[in-house]
């Protein structure tokens, strides 16, 4: 299923995760949020969910960050994402150090072209 909701709020994350094998964090911060409330979505939240499949499934839970390209520029420019790359990065760690199985993907270069107008680079 789908949970639509405020993960800033454990609680509410644990209930959703009861009997929970895995989960997808899409969290989005806004430009317009200030630093502490884009900490508290991007980090905080994406820690909370991790902590919320832990409880659920221990270290068989698994959880996917759809987190952003550019969380390691140093200075990002605001319409690239600025400081909440940064928020973005320190979830990425966060996660990966967390005792569950987790995996990021970053998507970059998403574009509304048509289809095979663009090279992918790796």
């Amino acid at each position: 299923g789908i949970y639509v909701g405020d993960v800033r709020n454990p609680l509410a994350l644990n209930a959703a995760a009861n009997g929970v094998d895995a989960v997808l964090v899409a969290v989005g911060a806004s430009p317009s949020d200030t630093p502490a409330v884009a900490k508290a979505i991007e980090v905080d939240g994406v820690e909370n969910t991790a902590r919320a499949i832990y409880a659920s499934k221990g270290a068989a839970g698994q959880v996917v960050l759809c987190s952003s390209m550019g969380t390691t520029l140093p200075s990002p420019d605001p319409r690239q994402g600025g400081s909440i790359l940064f928020y973005k990065l320190n979830a990425e760690a966060s996660l990966l150090a967390a005792d569950v199985n987790s995996v990021v993907v970053k998507p970059c270069g998403l574009s509304l072209s048509p289809a095979g107008q663009s090279d992918l680079l790796v």
